[in-house]
């Protein structure tokens, strides 16, 4: 008896799977994990306490921004030398961008930005000796694939001091708020008419309390022959070990708070970002059309703007290209 290509492989496979019991163990395995619902591990007690910790300080302010408290672990902080360590780190950075003009006008263009905005000022008082001032090392990483900013300044909180901790050593990062990129991505694929988008700035979006500003101080001046500056950095940092879950905690409080005006939207960002990217869909383009106008309104409900919009469906484009039209007409 002949067999056919498609029947000699249709043999190989169920050759292989005889002789390999485990993968249909795993295959059937990991087919009903997907199909199952969540399961919700216990909080560990240092978990149990950033959540808690969070319930307490969060605040939104007059413009319904998010206004949150680092959760600072227990005990004293030693953050001697960290004054000492930024300036020779940012000496070192300058001494990089020399050779490369272009990107030494991007990193200050950045720094301008940033204090345009008001996510960070300027501050007169240098004391170092302070347990509640810390200042921190900065430098540049290139993504010359983004399609918006092809240079970005990193904090770096992870940087040890002369006592060898850091100031992300004494942050609480919190539990985990997502599911799998995996499990997100399979729902994701579920969906007739995809749209996709990402929060601009997310955590930049979320202001820090006062007490804590101080602990987010950097050195920076835009050219090598002016004096060095003191700023303080206002909003939840990039670098810092508590920034994730901070962002996170926000837009899922957010969705909580808002669910009575927009239940769609409170859904959708509630389980429907990895981070900052927003993967979601619908049926229909109308379902869709109704998902994209209550995410996009519940997000600016706390002060993200949703950005960088695709989907498959020209009806949603259209419709979105019009907003923005409209928009721009009443500026």
């Amino acid at each position: 008896m002949l067999i056919g290509v498609a029947d000699r492989k249709s043999v190989n496979v169920m050759t292989a799977l005889e002789n390999y019991p485990e993968i249909i163990e795993f295959s059937i395995s990991k087919f009903w994990k997907l199909e199952e619902l969540p399961t919700f591990n216990k909080l560990t007690e240092k978990e149990q306490k950033c959540e808690d910790y969070f319930k307490h300080t969060p605040k939104r302010d007059e413009s319904r921004r998010f206004l949150v408290k680092i959760p600072w672990n227990d005990g004293s902080r030693d953050l001697t030398g960290s004054l000492r360590a930024a300036t020779v780190r940012l000496t070192s950075v300058e001494r990089r961008l020399k050779s490369h003009p272009k990107r030494q006008m991007m990193y200050t263009e950045f720094m301008e930005e940033y204090q345009m905005l008001g996510h960070m000022v300027e501050c007169q008082n240098v004391q170092n000796s302070d347990q509640n001032i810390c200042y921190l090392p900065h430098h540049y990483v290139i993504k010359e694939s983004s399609s918006t900013t092809k240079l970005r300044v990193v904090f770096d909180a992870a940087c040890k001091n002369e006592s060898g901790n850091s100031l992300n050593d004494y942050m609480m990062t919190g539990p985990k708020l997502q599911d799998d990129l995996f499990v997100i991505l399979i729902r994701f694929r579920r969906h007739n008419v995809a749209i996709t988008a990402d929060i601009e700035k997310m955590y930049r979006q979320i202001r820090v309390h006062k007490d804590d500003q101080d602990l987010q101080r950097i050195v920076w001046r835009s050219n090598c022959g002016e004096q060095l500056k003191y700023y303080k950095l206002l909003t939840v940092t990039y670098g810092t070990a508590s920034a994730p879950y901070l962002a996170m905690k926000c837009l899922k409080q957010l969705a909580q708070d808002e669910k009575d005006h927009y239940p769609v939207g409170s859904r959708i960002a509630d389980q429907d970002f990895y981070v900052d990217d927003l993967m979601s869909g619908g049926d229909t383009e109308e379902e869709g059309i109704i998902i994209q106008q209550e995410i996009q309104q519940l997000c600016l409900r706390g002060g993200f703007k949703l950005r960088k919009w695709s989907s498959n469906s020209q009806k949603i484009l259209d419709k979105l290209n019009q907003t923005w039209k409209f928009n721009k007409m009443r500026r």
